[in-house]
C-alpha cells in the first residue's frame, strides 16, 4: 500500500466538488506513485498522472441519483441503485467505485421509509408486494402507503419472490426496516414462506432480523441453510454461525460464500479428521495474497506465531505457498528473537535436515542474517482480492464517514494523506482520526488537529477554514 493510492481510491467516496481540490494536494510524483500501486483502482492505473484525466475518470461514470425517487417509472431503478449488488466491484479496504451517489440515495430512501412506514409490518408488506408492478415513482408509492392511515388493511397481494434476478428488490427495502418489522413480514406470507426466505437470504441485503428468525423458535432448518448460503451476510455473522455449531454441510456453505482465510482456518481446526476438514474448509482455494495479508495483520509475536502454526497444514499441503512463511519468520524473529522461528520451522519440516537452509543456517550461527536473505528472496504478493460481501449491502460506513467528516475540509484531506502512510490502520479508521481525535500533525503542512472534539462548537457539517500548504515543486 501507499498513501497516494489509498487517497485516490477514497476519492470515489468524496463529493464531486471535492475531487479536484483533493487531487491538487498530490504532487505529480505522488500521483505517479499512487497509480503504480497494486492497491490503486485498476481503472485509474491505466491513466497517466494527469489531474484532469483522473478527475474525469473519477466523476464521469458516477450515476445521477437526485431524480430517481420522484421520476415516473423509476421506482425499481431507485431501489436497485440504493444498494450494492452482491457481486459489485469493490476495491481494497472496502472502497466501492462510484459508491458515493448510491450512499446518498440510500440515506434519503432510508429516511423516507422510516418516516412513512415506521414499524408497522403490514404497511411495509404492502409496499414490498407492490414494488415490482409499480409503474409510477417510488415517492408516489410511499405517499400511497402513507394515505392508508395508522391502521392499514391487510394486503391482498403477495410479494413476488419467485423472480430470478441478481438482486431481490423487495429485500433491499426490507433490509432498511426496523428489527420489529422482520418477524411480521416473514410470518405474514405463510404460503410462500420457503421461496420468500430463499430470495431474502440469498439474493438480497442482509438484515440482523434474519439471523434471529433462522435460529429462533420460528425458524427452520431450511432458513438456517439459506442463511449459511447467502452471499450478503457480514463476515461476523458467518463466525457467529460457526460458534452456534452448525453442521458440516452448512460449514461448506459458509466457506463457499466467504473467502476469509481466518474463517476457513477456524473451520479446518474445529472439525475432526473423520469429517474431511480440508474439503469442508475450502483451504485449497487460498491465494498467496490472502496468506500474506493475514500474516501482516498480526500485531504481536504471539498472534504471528499462532497464525504460522495454524497455516502449517496449508503450507505442508501446498508447496507453492510454503515460501510465504519466510517473511513471517523474519518478522517473528524481529519481534521475539530467533528461537520461536527455529522451533516453528522444525515443527514444519519434521527434522533438521528438511528445514529451510536459511533457517537452519540461522540456527547454527544464532544470527538473523540468513533469515533476512531468505525473506528478501520471496517476492511479496499484491493486495488480497476484495470481499464485496463483508458488510450490509444497504449500509455505507466509509462513504457516510467521508460525508460527515471530510466533505469540504481540505485540511482534513491533508491529514488523511499523511495518516494513510500507516499501513496498519484501515482507511475508515484514518478518516475518523482525521476529524481531530488527538491526531498530532506529522509535518508543518497539516493543520494542528490535536483537539478535543467535545469542545469544538463548529457545526459538524460546516467546512472548516482551509490552511495554506507550501507550494510544490511541480504543478498540474
Amino acid at each position: 500500500m501507499n498513501a497516494p493510492a489509498r487517497v485516490l481510491n477514497l476519492l470515489h467516496a468524496a463529493r464531486p466538488e471535492d475531487v479536484a481540490p483533493v487531487l491538487s494536494l498530490l504532487s505529480k510524483s505522488e500521483l505517479a506513485a499512487g497509480l503504480a500501486s497494486d492497491y490503486c483502482d485498476p481503472d485509474l492505473r491505466a491513466l497517466p498522472p494527469d489531474r484532469k484525466a483522473l478527475r474525469h475518470a473519477l466523476l464521469n461514470p458516477r450515476p445521477a441519483t437526485e431524480h430517481l425517487l420522484t421520476e415516473h417509472g423509476a421506482a425499481q431503478d431507485a431501489v436497485r441503485l440504493a444498494a450494492r449488488a452482491p457481486y459489485q466491484r469493490v476495491l481494497p479496504e472496502g472502497v466501492t467505485p462510484y459508491g458515493r451517489p448510491q450512499a446518498d440515495l440510500s440515506r434519503q430512501l432510508r429516511a423516507r421509509l422510516a418516516a412513512v412506514l415506521g414499524d408497522e409490518p403490514l404497511r411495509w408488506y404492502g409496499v414490498l408486494a407492490t414494488l415490482y408492478g409499480w409503474e409510477r415513482s417510488l415517492a408516489e408509492l410511499l405517499d400511497l402507503a402513507a394515505s392508508r392511515g395508522p391502521a392499514p388493511a391487510r394486503p391482498t397481494v403477495r410479494i413476488r419472490h419467485g423472480l430470478r434476478q441478481e438482486l431481490f428488490l423487495p429485500g433491499v427495502l426490507l433490509a432498511m426496516a426496523p428489527a420489529a418489522v422482520i418477524a411480521g413480514v416473514l410470518a405474514y406470507d405463510e404460503q410462500g414462506y420457503t421461496s420468500l426466505i430463499e430470495a431474502l437470504f440469498t439474493s438480497a441485503p442482509y438484515h440482523p432480523g434474519y439471523f434471529e428468525h433462522a435460529l429462533g423458535p420460528a425458524g427452520s432448518d431450511f432458513a438456517r441453510e439459506r442463511l449459511c448460503a447467502g452471499f450478503a451476510k457480514p463476515l461476523s455473522v458467518a463466525y457467529e454461525l460457526l460458534e452456534r455449531g452448525v453442521g458440516t454441510e452448512d460449514l461448506t456453505r459458509l466457506t463457499a460464500t466467504h473467502g476469509d482465510l481466518a474463517l476457513r482456518l477456524r473451520i479446518y481446526h474445529s472439525l475432526a479428521v473423520s469429517e474431511k476438514p480440508w474439503g469442508v474448509s475450502n483451504l485449497g482455494r487460498t491465494k498467496p495474497e490472502q496468506i500474506h495479508a493475514l500474516l501482516a495483520s498480526a500485531t504481536t509475536a504471539e498472534d504471528l506465531l499462532r497464525l504460522i502454526t495454524e497455516l502449517r497444514p496449508l503450507f505442508q499441503r501446498t508447496p507453492g505457498l510454503a515460501e510465504l512463511r519466510l517473511p513471517a519468520y523474519l518478522r517473528l524473529a524481529q519481534l521475539a528473537g530467533p528461537e520461536p522461528v527455529w522451533s516453528a520451522e522444525l515443527d514444519f519440516a519434521g527434522s533438521l535436515e528438511l528445514m529451510h537452509e536459511g533457517v537452519r543456517a540461522s540456527m547454527a550461527t544464532g544470527d538473523l542474517a540468513p533469515l533476512v536473505t531468505a525473506a528478501d528472496a520471496v517476492e511479496p504478493p499484491g493486495p488480497p482480492p476484495p470481499q464485496p460481501n463483508q458488510g450490509s449491502l444497504t449500509d455505507w460506513p466509509l462513504e457516510d464517514a467521508v460525508c460527515r467528516r471530510l466533505d469540504g475540509r481540505k485540511a482534513r484531506w491533508r491529514a488523511v494523506l499523511r495518516l494513510a502512510e500507516d499501513d496498519s490502520a484501515s482507511v475508515l479508521d484514518i478518516v475518523q482520526k482525521a476529524t481531530g481525535r488527538s491526531v498530532r500533525p506529522a509535518g508543518p503542512d497539516i493543520e494542528d488537529l490535536k483537539q478535543d472534539p467535545k469542545n469544538v462548537k463548529q457545526d459538524p457539517m460546516t467546512p472548516l477554514p482551509d490552511h495554506p500548504r507550501p507550494a510544490k515543486e511541480d504543478s498540474a
